[in-house]
């Protein structure tokens, strides 16, 4: 995929600032460092629905003010939630039986083309969001996104990735694992990594109506996966449902994916 594909995509989808995304190889998207103009500077382009016009020059003023300053509002929470701390859960509440659970496969192909997944609208949107949180002052950040795929067989849902040799290659700060779940009763979810040696329920959670965000520390795979020299990892993953500190089955509760997940890759 190159530069202009991704830029056109961009602009369909109303994602500010497409000059400063760029793609690798396969379907890796990024941001580079670079802030450009203040997010008070963007709001002024704010587009303004027609009836928004009637009234008088004072209450039009009024209006766009109020409403850019809800939006600026809007993302700096977004951007204090992505620099928080990992939250842990407690795998003594857990209920192994009850979690909805995943094959977690990681495909590199050091020597070889891989077979990307096109980047989806919510990959797109974490993009922009790191790009927005660079205008408004906080932490620029070098990102690639990858695009995860869902495929089903007969052992069950896996969640397939395709990294490129070039990832491998970078010097890792941080990786995360984002997934996007139906949770209509808004009970606890903690979702946890697993490998043959190791389990992880460090994770962030975003709140949204119905819909709940999950970001979780996907580092340690990573740092595994260029240890290993890119060998293919086979991990899994689970969505453990908790309400009133007791497991409780997560389909009972509308609890599970809405799209397939994407990883993001902080680098020096």
């Amino acid at each position: 995929m190159d530069l202009n594909t991704i830029f056109c995509l961009m602009c369909i989808l109303q994602v500010a600032g497409s000059r400063h995304l760029y793609s690798g190889k396969g379907a890796a998207i990024g941001f580079s460092e670079s802030r450009g103009e203040t997010g008070e500077e963007s709001l002024s382009r704010m587009d303004l629905r027609a009836e928004d016009t009637e009234g008088s020059p004072h209450r039009l003023r009024q209006r766009v003010w109020i409403e850019g300053h809800e939006v600026l509002g809007y993302q700096r929470s977004q951007c204090i939630h992505m620099s928080q701390p990992w939250v842990w859960g407690h795998l003594g509440l857990l209920g192994q039986q009850m979690s909805s659970s995943f094959k977690l496969r990681l495909h590199t192909a050091p020597s070889g083309p891989t077979r990307p997944a096109f980047p989806q609208q919510h990959l797109f949107q974490y993009i922009r969001t790191i790009y927005s949180c660079c205008k408004l002052g906080f932490a620029c950040r070098k990102v690639k996104g990858l695009q995860g795929k869902i495929e089903v067989d007969d052992e069950g849902t896996n969640l397939e990735f395709y990294i490129d040799s070039d990832i491998l290659g970078l010097s890792i700060l941080r990786a995360e694992l984002h997934l996007e779940i139906s949770n209509p009763d808004h009970i606890t979810v903690t979702p946890v990594l697993s490998t043959s040696a190791t389990r992880s329920t460090s994770h962030l959670k975003l709140a949204r109506a119905d819909v709940s965000d999950l970001t979780l520390d996907a580092t340690f795979l990573f740092h595994l996966l260029q240890e290993a020299g890119g060998t293919r990892r086979e991990m899994s993953l689970s969505l453990n449902c908790i309400v009133s500190q007791h497991p409780v089955p997560c389909d009972h509760h509308g609890v599970g994916l809405l799209g397939a997940p994407f990883i993001a890759i902080l680098y020096k």
